[in-house]
């Protein structure tokens, strides 16, 4: 699922509930294929994030959530590349660095990373 959000926020949606390992492997190789082209697009002041709001793991039958931590990617022209961000206590870090990077209000919670993206 794709839509534009406000202040040219795009958020895409990659729907993997399906219990068929081969079906989400499917989905998850379609995304890798199509990403260098979202990749190539990117103007300066681009970022995109990838992220997931829970770790699976397909080979186990009947579960959603099977990890306790999920990887973040943050990526985009003018953005240090290479960066650590470490294990974040919490996802609303992600959050916290969208509103911090499109000036909006500050959450209630989370911390934004936005600073150690930023180069030099």
């Amino acid at each position: 699922m794709l839509s534009k959000m406000p202040r040219g926020l795009v958020c895409a949606s990659l729907d993997l509930l399906s219990e068929d390992a081969a079906q989400a492997a499917t989905a998850i190789q379609d995304f890798d294929r199509r990403l260098p082209d979202l990749l190539e697009k990117l103007r300066l002041g681009d970022m995109v994030i990838i992220t997931g709001d829970h770790g699976r793991d397909f080979s186990l039958h009947g579960q959603t959530s099977t990890r306790e931590y999920v990887p973040v990617f943050v990526t985009g022209p003018k953005l240090a590349q290479g960066v650590d961000l470490g294990s974040r206590p919490t996802a609303a870090d992600v959050g916290q660095t969208i509103v911090e990077a499109l000036r909006a209000e500050r959450l209630l919670v989370g911390d934004s990373f936005l600073d150690a993206l930023r180069p030099g």
